[in-house]
């Protein structure tokens, strides 16, 4: 099912009860650097993306009006023109028909990772290998608002 370009919340399954918003952090650097999409820690706001569609299943998310790209195997929002945004393919999975895998289109065995819970580890997406499948830390809802 494809999305129309439009304003959407875009929350992890693999957070209990499957609502962690994803999103660029509240307090970020005033730099141009790339900022990090990261899972948002429980009772801060939501946050909402932009997503514009480009045909032919294929995606830019915008996080705060900035376009993401996998760097170093993290998702950034980027604020400047380079890299160059990731154009996203977002797979349905079509066991929930309400849950998306976010895959790189020209590399579709690479896509959007949650990050591991406790051990102290980073609260930024990861970006690199994943199965495709019903992996719960590799599925995103993406809601319409």
């Amino acid at each position: 099912m494809a999305l129309e370009s439009g304003t959407y919340l875009i929350t992890s399954l693999a957070q209990p009860p499957h609502s962690a918003s994803i999103g660029r952090n509240n307090s970020e650097d005033k730099s141009l650097n790339p900022k990090r999409v990261v899972a948002l820690p429980p009772g801060v706001q939501r946050a909402v993306w932009d997503i514009e569609a480009l045909g032919d299943d294929k995606y830019i998310l915008n996080a705060r009006d900035a376009p993401t790209a996998a760097i170093d195997g993290l998702i950034f929002a980027i604020l400047r023109d380079e890299p160059a945004p990731t154009k996203w393919f977002l797979k349905l999975n079509l066991h929930s028909r309400t849950s998306y895998n976010i895959l790189d289109s020209e590399d579709p065995s690479k896509g959007w990772i949650f990050p591991p819970l406790g051990g102290g580890g980073t609260d930024q997406i990861k970006f690199g290998e994943v199965s495709g499948g019903f992996s719960h830390i590799e599925l995103w809802n993406i809601t319409r608002i």
